[in-house]
């Protein structure tokens, strides 16, 4: 109990320096902060990757491409979940890692079909993208939103689809990059 009250956030300095004290207040100054922090949206950024990326060589084969894209394996979404460390946080759904390491067996066909469909569909099924922000303070007393380091809490079948590609990634990356 002493633990969570002191995780709580009781008091928060909105941008005039008054202190929020109502849990209203603390939320709708926090909500507002975090959609701050996070409020790019892909038009402001597509017009910046696509002047970017002509300036860089194509160093993907047409086979690394390829490879990059093949559906999902059972070896790779397996390979993925034994990557990932046992007692971690919980999330959003109350699940962690350690429940779909030990049942394995029973969820590894419904996982991989999720899997699959995500990469076909370019989309990830709403409930699994559902994500908890906790905010962690910095230091001790901490009372305007900037102070706050944001955690995010994924779904672990998120965190499963999302690892597939960047372990592809990794063979080929030596060919990409220069020391």
């Amino acid at each position: 109990m002493a633990n969570r009250a002191h995780n709580r956030i009781s008091l928060i300095k909105d941008e005039e320096g008054q202190l929020l004290s109502s849990h209203e207040g603390i939320d709708a100054m926090l909500v507002q902060h975090i959609h701050g922090i996070a409020r790019e949206t892909i038009s402001e950024r597509e017009h910046f990757i696509k002047d970017l990326t002509r300036h860089i060589l194509r160093l993907v084969s047409s086979e690394d491409n390829f490879n990059l894209n093949k559906p999902m394996t059972k070896e790779e979404v397996s390979e993925v979940l034994t990557e990932m460390k046992n007692g971690k946080a919980s999330g959003p759904n109350g699940f962690n890692v350690d429940l779909f390491k030990a049942c394995w067996n029973i969820f590894k066909q419904d996982i991989l079909n999720v899997a699959k469909d995500s990469r076909r569909d370019k989309t990830i099924l709403k409930p699994l993208n559902t994500t908890i922000i906790s905010l962690i303070p910095k230091q001790e007393l901490t009372h305007t939103p900037e102070r706050f380091r944001p955690i995010v809490v994924c779904n672990v079948v998120y965190k499963i689809i999302s690892k597939v590609v960047p372990n592809r990634i990794k063979h080929i990356l030596p060919t990409l990059v220069s020391v």
